[in-house]
């Protein structure tokens, strides 16, 4: 059976308070990224039969928000800020993943004198889970979570 894709041309991301659901779009985001992992320690035991066995360790979550700057400063975020992230795959609404304690690690600006590109922020985030919220829920077929 063939499934659909769907293209993420209309992909979009809110930002708002921590632990509070996003409502604030971001403007000029162009492009972001999520990476849910989940740690795999192995071992080997008299049980084992010299195999080892891996069980489901830490998890984690982290990404990145690129932004182009407009004459407004566009989205500005600090290291070290705490919000809420929702993360559209399309214009549906379905298909997104919710981050309710994301915490900024950094945002470079890209400038290109040479090329005269438009200038751009890539901010990383890595999701907080030290209050026992800051899991990663996802909805639609944007995924399953680890």
């Amino acid at each position: 059976m063939a499934a659909n894709g769907f293209s993420g041309k209309e992909g979009t991301a809110f930002l708002g308070t921590a632990g509070v659901t996003p409502a604030t779009q971001i403007l000029e985001l162009t492009k972001w990224t999520l990476d849910p992992t989940v740690s795999v320690p192995k071992y080997n035991a008299n049980t084992t039969l010299g195999h080892k066995r891996a069980v489901v360790g830490v998890r984690d979550t982290k990404g990145t928000i690129e932004v182009k700057l407009d004459g407004d400063g566009g989205a500005q975020l600090a290291p070290g800020q705490v919000l809420s992230l929702k993360l559209d795959v399309d214009s549906s609404g379905d298909n997104c993943f919710e981050i309710m304690h994301a915490v900024i690690a950094g945002g470079p600006l890209d400038v290109d004198v040479d090329g005269g590109e438009i200038v751009a922020i890539t901010y990383a985030f890595e999701a907080s889970d030290c209050t026992g919220a800051g899991t990663l829920a996802a909805y639609g077929s944007a995924g399953v979570a680890p």
